[in-house]
């Protein structure tokens, strides 16, 4: 689910940035490109991404939908209903209508509106209003599904398939963090074939880890190093009674490119 860059200051941007380890030349054109729609923010409607784990944690309804109907909006209202065939449920109950920011005609009345016509295959990222119905808007992190997906709707389809399977389990969002930038950089170089891994921290007293359980993993190897800088990390949050508690962390692999080395990281660009 993504933020508002309205209501975002640029200092917060880059502690964010800051703290997801990533070669200087990547940082320098993520940093560039979130400067110039930081200074776009004025004209609204303007988000920046938010992590997938944290974006599926925030929302309450997460499915491959279909488009099958629209119907106008009530009176002056923000969002119009549509008709949804869903393809697979993630997360949420089972519905057959949406609501979704915008206007029914297809008018653009502000910046953040969003119109998709029937047909229109969608992951869905939504919120549950105190009306019982789900909605969504243009900083909730959707993607428009094409007959060809990209390498991020590939792999953001991939890891919800995990995340559906551990249903059962339901970790705290989002609950403490550790800047794991240093750490990280022991592992620059590595050939893995596969793009994200997944692991649940499960805490002790006092910020400490008790355990980490992999979830879906890269190779025994990596995974092994990657628990042990997870292990390692100085974690830290507002709740100090950590006992018992349990967060979801995921890391992203990114090939070697532009003659710098693979790396693994923990933001997904």
């Amino acid at each position: 689910m993504g933020r508002c860059l309205n209501n975002i200051k640029l200092n917060d941007i880059l502690e964010l940035f800051k703290s997801h380890p990533m070669p200087k030349y990547f940082l320098q054109a993520a940093l560039t490109i979130i400067g110039i729609m930081h200074a776009l923010a004025a004209a609204g409607g303007i988000c920046i991404p938010v992590e997938f784990l944290r974006k599926y944690e925030a929302s309450d309804f997460v499915a491959r939908v279909t488009i099958t109907s629209l119907s106008s909006n009530v009176g002056d209202a923000f969002h119009y209903q549509s008709g949804i065939a869903i393809r697979e449920l993630y997360k949420g109950r089972r519905v057959q209508e949406i609501f979704i920011e915008g206007s029914s005609d297809g008018k653009i009345r502000t910046t953040s509106d969003l119109f998709f016509p029937k047909n229109t295959e969608i992951l869905v990222y939504a919120r549950l209003t105190e009306d019982g119905q789900y909605i969504f808007d243009s900083c909730s992190g959707y993607l428009v599904l094409g007959n060809t997906l990209s390498h991020t709707a590939r792999r953001e389809l991939d890891m919800l398939e995990v995340l559906k399977r551990e249903s059962a389990s339901r970790p705290t969002p989002g609950l403490y963090q550790a800047d794991l930038q240093d750490q990280l950089k022991a592992l620059r170089g590595v050939q893995l074939s596969k793009s994200f891994a997944i692991f649940e921290i499960t805490f002790s007293d006092s910020l400490q880890v008790a355990t980490v359980r992999t979830v879906s993993g890269f190779t025994q190897a990596v995974d092994e190093r990657l628990k042990a800088i997870i292990s390692h990390a100085n974690w830290t949050g507002r709740d100090r009674h950590s006992g018992g508690k349990k967060q979801f962390i995921a890391f992203y692999y990114y090939e070697a490119e532009k003659g710098q080395p693979s790396f693994i990281g923990t933001l997904d660009v």
